[in-house]
C-alpha cells in the first residue's frame, strides 16, 4: 500500500507530519499537539529547508524566496507561523515561502550571521536582498516582498 503524502510541519509547535494525499480534506490533526494542520494547498505550504536542501530550494529558486529560520521552542516563532502560512498562500506562484529550524540546521544561519530567531531572509536570484528580525505584521512582511518583487 504505497499512498503519496506530504510533509506538513504543525504551526503551533513545529512538529512534523506525514499526512497521505488522500486524508487531507479530513481536516488532519498535528500527531503531538493535536493542532488542525493547515492543508490549504499542498504549494502553498512553506517548504521544508535543511542545509541539505538550502542550495536547491534558496539559491536556485527561479522566483523569490522568503526563508524563515525558527525554532520549536521558540514562542515568537510560534506566533509568526500563522502569518508566514498566509503569506504562503497569498503570493503563491510569484514568492516561494521556506522554513528552515535553526535546532537541526547551523550551517546555514551561521554563513548568513543569524543571532535571533524568528528571521525572515529574503533571496532573489540566489542573493540575499534583505533581512527582517522579529515578529512583523503581515502587512509589513508583504510591503518588504511587494519592494523585492518591484526590483525583479
Amino acid at each position: 500500500m504505497n499512498q503519496e503524502t506530504i510533509v506538513i510541519t504543525c504551526s503551533k509547535c513545529g512538529a512534523k507530519n506525514r499526512v497521505p494525499t488522500a486524508k487531507l480534506h479530513d481536516r488532519p490533526l498535528c500527531g503531538k499537539c493535536h493542532t488542525p494542520l493547515s492543508v490549504h494547498g499542498k504549494e502553498a505550504l512553506a517548504v521544508p529547508v535543511t542545509d541539505g536542501t538550502f542550495s536547491r530550494e534558496v539559491l536556485a529558486s527561479p522566483e523569490p524566496v522568503l526563508l524563515v529560520l525558527w525554532a520549536p521552542w521558540c514562542a515568537y516563532c510560534r506566533m509568526l507561523a500563522p502569518i508566514t502560512e498566509k503569506i504562503a498562500i497569498d503570493f503563491e506562484g510569484r514568492v516561494k515561502v521556506a522554513k528552515m529550524n535553526v535546532d537541526e540546521n547551523r550551517a546555514v544561519p551561521a554563513q548568513y550571521t543569524v543571532q535571533g530567531v524568528p528571521t525572515m531572509l529574503l533571496f532573489r536570484d540566489g542573493k540575499l536582498m534583505d533581512r527582517m528580525v522579529g515578529v512583523l505584521s503581515k502587512e509589513e512582511i508583504e510591503r518588504h516582498l511587494k519592494a523585492l518583487l518591484r526590483l525583479s
